[in-house]
């Protein structure tokens, strides 16, 4: 297993990553505003799904994202790009982030745990 600390770490991701890295990403959510849109994958994004989005992780990765200050976890599936704000890592649909507690505080450094990474893009 290896872990990776510190914030913008998305550079530092290739498309191979191992089943049970561990990183600390600063992570946000969106919703409303892009509820039905398409995704960069091409499905339409549903924020009422646990669905996730990252700037180089392959579609269809498989996450385990953690609030580690209330013990809260939610799987989550890579099937859009973003985030596109300076030093967020990652972007979780509104029910993941409503799973976690992550409603009201908007933006917080959380795991991110690889359950499964496809071998393709």
């Amino acid at each position: 297993m290896h872990q990776f600390y510190g914030n913008s770490q998305t550079e530092v991701i290739q498309k191979d990553v191992i089943k049970g890295d561990v990183f600390y990403f600063i992570t946000s959510y969106y919703g409303t505003k892009f509820h039905g849109r398409p995704t960069s994958n091409g499905e339409v994004f549903d924020m009422n799904k646990l669905t996730c989005a990252h700037k180089t992780l392959p579609f269809n990765t498989i996450l385990k994202v953690t609030n580690e200050d209330n013990g809260k976890s939610v799987v989550v599936r890579v099937n859009d790009r973003g985030p596109f704000i300076k030093g967020r890592d990652l972007d979780l649909s509104f029910a993941a982030a409503k799973e976690i507690g992550l409603i009201g505080v908007g933006v917080k450094q959380l795991q991110v745990e690889i359950l499964e990474s496809p071998k393709s893009e």
